[in-house]
């Protein structure tokens, strides 16, 4: 999903689950756009972990392990920004 429509489906999972629903996501922190990816055009959609944090609460959604890992590819290493979060009100 891009990152302009993030916020959106974030505050549709907030309000659309249970009171003590959690949400897990792995966000890229690498550009955005469409790569090579096993051969075919795939989109990836990133942003920095600041940016992961804001859209999770503005959702009202309670941050609760927050972590970047760095994967090591043949490319390269890419982090990943990890957020697991629950409703505010849990």
């Amino acid at each position: 999903m891009s990152r302009s429509s993030a916020g959106d489906v974030a505050w549709q999972i907030a309000t659309a689950s249970a009171s003590a629903a959690w949400v897990g996501v792995a966000w890229g922190s690498k550009s955005e756009g469409v790569e090579d990816w096993l051969g075919v055009p795939m989109f990836f959609s990133s942003s920095d972990p600041d940016a992961d944090r804001e859209l999770f609460r503005d959702a009202g959604l309670a941050i609760r392990l927050d972590e970047t890992v760095v994967q090591h590819e043949p490319e390269g290493d890419l982090p990943f920004h990890w957020t697991l979060a629950q409703k505010s009100n849990a």
